[in-house]
């Protein structure tokens, strides 16, 4: 019993680690690149939410080895880090390879926000056999136009 505790005492800790530097918004973010390697999915995936939202793109490699893990929702997690931090990944190579169709759907709406994103990638995702990629792919086609970059009033080329 008293390891349990001490176990959780230690947990409790780290999280509060990454919290404090997400919020700070810290200039080292060793503390976060060593909790990826946390065996606890949820510590990773706070931990990868953190990096993403620091916006660093150097971080990038150690985010991307996450896209690998078996748990769908640490990869979800792993594909809008690299989003938010405008990681240069094949996004289209991740929605080729990736079975879970929610996951499928998040790097559609992961496209969506990005600049350098070529809407057929999106408007092909819209015919994805998996209905949570589909809705991804909708979100980000709609992200794409006008959404979250309304100010750059792209037009839609022929698909």
């Amino acid at each position: 019993m008293f390891s349990l505790v001490c176990l959780l005492a230690l947990q409790l800790s780290l999280e509060r680690a990454i919290l404090e530097a997400e919020d700070g918004r810290v200039d080292d973010a060793t503390v976060l690149v060593e909790a990826l390697e946390n065996p606890d999915p949820r510590i990773q995936r706070l931990a990868v939410r953190a990096i993403g939202r620091l916006e660093r793109p150097r971080y990038a490699a150690s985010v991307i080895a996450l896209l690998d893990h078996r748990d769908p929702a640490l990869r979800r997690e792993a594909v809008n880090a690299l989003g938010q931090m405008g990681a240069d990944v094949d996004l289209q190579g991740i929605v080729e390879k990736e079975k879970d169709g929610a996951v499928r759907g998040v790097v559609y709406e992961t496209m969506g926000r990005l600049l350098r994103t070529d809407e057929r990638l999106l408007a092909a995702g819209l015919k994805d056999h998996d209905v949570l990629a589909r809705t991804g792919a909708a979100k980000g086609l709609s992200l794409f136009f006008g959404g979250r970059n309304r100010h750059l009033r792209r037009r839609p080329s022929r698909l």
